[in-house]
């Protein structure tokens, strides 16, 4: 098949509206539960969880944001003593960001607004379903990636 542009069809509004309403659903419940947090708080916060000692650089690349974008979040989320900003041990040209013992916390909180944000979004899905649209979904980011981030390891 050639996929051709139809507007109410474009993978690109789809995907754009996709991430904004369950970003408004984890936006709701996160107010609900006495926490004030955007989306994009909490990809730096849920990246840092699973991959830590990552450089500013590398968490904008990861999640696609501009440098500062990244920036004024990590200010934001370091002023609210959620993440560290410490010179890497191994290699001192560089500082590396971390999840303090708060913000770790504030994760497991948080993660349980995620998970009720996407069982909306997957509602009448199979688990089957389910798999497939996420693996056919990494399938066009990784056709579309201009690099890869080496996120595969965790960093001591």
């Amino acid at each position: 098949m050639v996929a051709k542009y139809r507007f109410g069809r474009s993978l690109g509004m789809l995907t754009m509206q996709i991430s904004r309403a369950v970003g408004r659903e984890m936006v709701k419940c996160l107010k609900e539960n006495g926490y004030d947090m955007e989306p994009s708080s909490w990809s730096v916060i849920s990246l840092l969880l699973s991959y830590p000692n990552r450089t500013q650089q590398e968490i904008a690349d990861f999640l696609w944001l501009n440098k500062v974008k990244v920036k004024r979040l990590l200010d934001g989320l370091e002023r609210d003593g959620l993440v560290k900003r410490e010179i890497f041990k191994n290699d001192k040209r560089y500082n590396v960001v971390n999840l303090t013992v708060k913000g770790e916390t504030l994760y497991h909180d948080a993660v349980k607004c995620a998970d009720a944000a996407l069982a909306k979004a997957f509602l009448d899905f199979t688990d089957k379903d389910e798999e497939q649209l996420i693996d056919r979904l990494i399938r066009i980011k990784g056709n579309l990636a201009e690099k890869t981030y080496g996120f595969d390891e965790i960093r001591e």
